[in-house]
């Protein structure tokens, strides 16, 4: 993994120097905008009286959903306006596809000059290179555009621990794990919606007691468990959490063995159903809207599953906030900014100008709006008075707004990008009979045959 990651840095360094433009980073410049001139001239990058710039994401090229068909005619009204300005799209659906295009443009010295991504150890890569603008400047010229996103969801555009100043990208898709609860089985079993951890497996004894499946985990997607295991964490330790994500306290410490034990006795007592490996979240989400499960734990940005489902459509189905651990931290959970949009530092003035104004039109709170609305969702972007479809939509907002506590998934912590696939992929073990100290020992040294 190291070896790769140094390969496309040692590309993405090339790509630095020649065919993306000018070395100069946005720290080393007065004015916002920090590309040599000779950029345009080397890009190519002008149109005629256009600016040409190119917008990748990880969107259905078709427009065949609703997220992708409101935003490409919201795009297309911008390519029409009397800007300038011109917006080519680089789509792909697929997530795996969609960042191995981007890291083969970007190594190729095709970088975009607007681009998606995740946060985390991908991005410090690009950071590293010198390929993201610091938009601290822009930020202070138009305080507004700041100020309307969330203050919690600027995670993934921060870099300060590793040595970054500044404020690279703009959030964008936002989520929280929230509990899934039907009030029906809850009512039948004469019981309250739980808000710690004891009373959630208090809720399970007595659901299995009375021939209800607690949960029905479709754990074939490994986040399933990888998700619990972070939000088991974070309304245990709060922010001390990250220091089992960072290795700095540790996946063999006494700390993470209790999370593990937590879930391996929630698992064996069958509160999380049988043959869970044969199944994934997709089918989970089925089993919760029919009403084979009384709980699921889920992102707030994937409860459309439930549309139209028998147990919403009766208004069975709601969210309330991740039972905690420690009643302290109630209201906590895994969440944040999942996604969020950078912009090249390797381009022209004219380009990054251009850049600049198309993010601006993009994540303003009227398009967000129009966004939320077609399909049901919160981002990142504070936005007032959508109307949502249903009901569940309207309760997923009032959990946001009452949080107390994000943390992202605890992975994203580390600097080594393996590191999520290796929690992950131990946590399944517990299906197989794997003990705390088990899962100890295989994340360790899962870690160490990668460094």
């Amino acid at each position: 993994m190291k070896k790769m990651v140094a390969l496309l840095l040692a590309a993405v360094m090339a790509c630095s120097v020649t065919a993306c433009g000018s070395k100069d980073t946005p720290a080393e410049t007065d004015s916002p905008s920090t590309a040599a001139p000779e950029a345009e001239k080397e890009t190519g990058s002008a149109s005629g009286d256009q600016v040409v710039i190119t917008f990748a994401s990880r969107e259905d090229p078709t427009g065949s959903d609703a997220a992708s068909a409101y935003q490409m005619k919201m795009i297309e009204k911008f390519n029409e306006m009397d800007n300038g300005i011109h917006v080519d799209l680089v789509w792909n659906t697929l997530e795996a596809d969609y960042l191995d295009r981007l890291a083969t443009d970007i190594a190729s010295g095709d970088c975009p000059n607007v681009f998606l991504e995740y946060g985390g150890s991908r991005v410090l890569d690009y950071l590293d290179a010198g390929l993201i603008l610091d938009m601290t400047p822009y930020y202070e010229e138009d305080p507004d555009w700041y100020d309307s996103v969330y203050e919690a969801m600027w995670t993934p555009c921060l870099f300060e621990e590793y040595g970054y100043e500044g404020i690279y990208g703009i959030p964008y898709d936002t989520y929280e794990v929230v509990l899934v609860y039907n009030s029906a089985y809850l009512e039948q079993c004469n019981l309250e919606v739980p808000r710690t951890w004891e009373e959630l497996m208090h809720c399970c004894k007595v659901l299995k007691e009375n021939h209800i499946q607690p949960f029905m985990v479709g754990e074939k997607d490994s986040y399933r468990l990888g998700h619990l295991f972070s939000n088991l964490a974070i309304t245990s330790y709060g922010e001390d959490a990250i220091k089992i994500g960072n290795r700095e306290t540790g996946y063999d410490s006494e700390e993470a063995k209790a999370i593990y034990q937590m879930i391996i006795d929630a698992y064996e007592a069958g509160y999380f159903g049988d043959n869970i490996l044969s199944y994934g979240a997709s089918e989970e989400r089925v089993y919760t809207g029919s009403g084979e499960c009384a709980f699921t734990w889920d992102l707030t940005s994937r409860l459309y599953w439930l549309e139209d489902s028998q147990e919403l459509n009766a208004g069975n189905l709601h969210v309330t906030h991740f039972p905690a651990v420690r009643e302290e931290y109630y209201g906590w959970c895994q969440g944040g900014a999942s996604r969020a949009f950078y912009i090249s530092a390797q381009a022209s003035e004219e380009e990054i100008a251009a850049s600049v104004e198309f993010l601006k039109y993009y994540t303003s709170q009227e398009f967000v709006a129009g966004l939320s609305k077609a399909v049901n969702s919160i981002y990142s972007i504070k936005v007032d008075d959508v109307e949502f479809s249903s009901y569940i939509y309207d309760e997923a907002v009032q959990v946001v707004n009452e949080n107390k506590g994000l943390v992202s998934e605890l992975q994203n912590y580390d600097s080594e990008a393996a590191g999520l696939t290796i929690v992950r992929d131990a946590l399944q073990s517990i299906v197989l009979g794997a003990t705390a100290e088990d899962l100890a020992n295989t994340i360790v040294e899962g870690y160490e045959d990668i460094e």
